[in-house]
């Protein structure tokens, strides 16, 4: 509980957070609230960032920090884009946050549910998660402080720039923390509720072959089938939770994955350009070129890989389903799974940014086949 709250406080520190936490711990289904404080925060930041990245952003374009005209224009929209981003971001856990509190409430409700059913895989899957995560987060703290360390030009107009434009990034790395965290947690009970379903077909085969027997098979066909009902309660619970956290992310992701693939192509043309003009960049700033590219793209890959982990381990469950079906003689149960089937073949699990792209990792392709084509249209300019 210690390690959640200090999770949560962290995102409301960037505003990804404006609900509170109810100190009354034997309330379940109420773990957060909504809170005008926390809409107040967000949209006192949401203006300050505006209100200094437009000053600094006519002080980056006057100053002409870049060499060419293309380049001071390009730096100033992507700058501009990266405001509006954080911006979206910000106004979105602002005026949705009943949504984000119905979700995050609804996910400590299944969690706990989930936890209480009879598995090993309740215990065993807790400590991976945890050391993930752990990785993740101080993977992500390593690489940043490589970048704020490797900043050099230390102008007034670039140190501005810096003092803003990194909040930013940070807001925009928290979001998808954040989303990466839940998809975990998501994972992991689709993990459990898969092992449940496994443990309960296997057990129902070998019991099956023992009552036949005995001539006694309709108490372990019950037990069985009542078993079964829980475990698909919970999963539909947890499919319809799925969806709705894709739903709450989805402009949030469309804007973040927008900004990461416009700063890769941003960062990667001034590392490549002098290569065709023949000129030679400091150590120091092409290094730190070298750590925001891979900041961007060690985010992208936490939140793809994260993504396709939920999806493929939703898969699975029809295939357990399917295996358990071919072991079965009690016709009562094989109703009860034959619909299931159905209802799996229905409700597809996936995590898209308003369906134009899915956000599993197919997306790095579709990110590296498009920065190329820009990357050999931006080098024209040289």
């Amino acid at each position: 509980m210690i390690v959640s709250k200090c999770v949560f406080y962290f995102f409301k520190i960037f505003g990804l957070a404006t609900m509170r936490l109810d100190e009354n711990e034997t309330v379940r289904d109420s773990w957060c609230s909504g809170s005008k404080k926390g809409q107040v925060y967000n949209a006192i930041l949401t203006c300050s960032i505006i209100a200094s990245n437009c000053y600094v952003a006519r002080l980056v374009y006057k100053e002409n920090l870049s060499h060419r005209e293309f380049e001071k224009t390009f730096d100033v929209v992507q700058y501009v884009y990266t405001t509006v981003t954080v911006a979206v971001i910000l106004t979105v856990f602002c005026f949705c946050q009943g949504r984000a509190v119905l979700i995050a409430n609804n996910l400590r409700k299944t969690y706990v549910l989930v936890e209480n059913i009879n598995s090993q895989m309740s215990k065993k899957e807790e400590d991976p998660v945890i050391s993930g995560l752990k990785r993740i987060w101080i993977t992500s703290t390593v690489i940043w402080i490589s970048v704020v360390f490797t900043t050099s030009k230390l102008q007034f107009a670039v140190v501005m720039y810096y003092m803003t434009v990194y909040p930013c990034i940070l807001i925009v790395n928290c979001a998808f923390l954040q989303y990466t965290i839940i998809l975990h947690l998501l994972k992991q009970l689709f993990t459990i509720l898969n092992a449940n379903f496994l443990y309960v077909s296997t057990r129902q085969s070998v019991v099956t072959r023992k009552v036949e027997a005995a001539h006694s098979s309709f108490q372990a066909a019950e037990q069985s089938s009542q078993q079964f009902s829980d475990l698909r309660r919970l999963y539909m619970l947890l499919c319809d939770l799925s969806m709705d956290v894709s739903k709450f992310y989805h402009l949030i992701m469309l804007f973040c994955v927008t900004y990461v693939f416009s700063t890769l192509t941003m960062w990667l043309y001034y590392i490549t350009a002098p290569l065709v003009t023949g000129t030679t960049p400091s150590k120091l700033q092409y290094i730190h070129s070298l750590m925001i590219v891979t900041y961007h793209i060690f985010m992208l890959i936490i939140l793809t890989k994260s993504v396709d982990a939920v999806v493929q381990e939703n898969k699975r469950t029809g295939e357990i389903t399917n295996g358990w079906l071919a072991n079965l003689q009690n016709q009562q149960l094989i109703n009860e799974l034959n619909l299931f089937s159905n209802y799996l073949l229905h409700k597809n699990v996936s995590f898209t940014a308003y369906g134009l792209f899915s956000l599993d990792e197919s997306l790095l392709m579709s990110i590296t086949g498009s920065i190329t084509t820009y990357l050999v249209i931006l080098l024209q300019f040289q």
